[in-house]
């Protein structure tokens, strides 16, 4: 498969692109990596330890949090919305309501 898509957002694999609600959504490559992770899985949470390993980033936990918060400040601006939740102890995963 060549994309990923959960409601309103398209991440192609190929081109390593994101659309969020119909616009572009720049991303760096960590961001990008966090991103396909989480929503290879859109609806069970994943910690940031697991975000870490699956994307293949040489990071901590607090450098997954940095990134996430830089994507959802990003996905603000185009939706008004956080596009990535956390529920505490149990991890990462993508808002239903975008």
């Amino acid at each position: 498969m060549d994309y990923l898509n959960y409601r309103q957002l398209y991440l192609s694999q190929q081109e390593e692109t994101v659309i969020y609600l119909g616009y572009h959504l720049k991303l760096t490559k960590s961001e990008y990596k966090i991103l396909k992770v989480i929503m290879q899985k859109p609806k069970n949470p994943i910690s940031a330890e697991q975000i870490a390993i699956l994307s293949g980033l040489d990071c901590n936990k607090e450098n997954i949090v940095y990134h996430i918060s830089m994507i959802n400040s990003k996905a603000k601006v185009i939706g008004n919305r956080i596009l990535i939740k956390n529920i505490a102890k149990k991890g990462y995963f993508l808002n239903d309501k975008m």
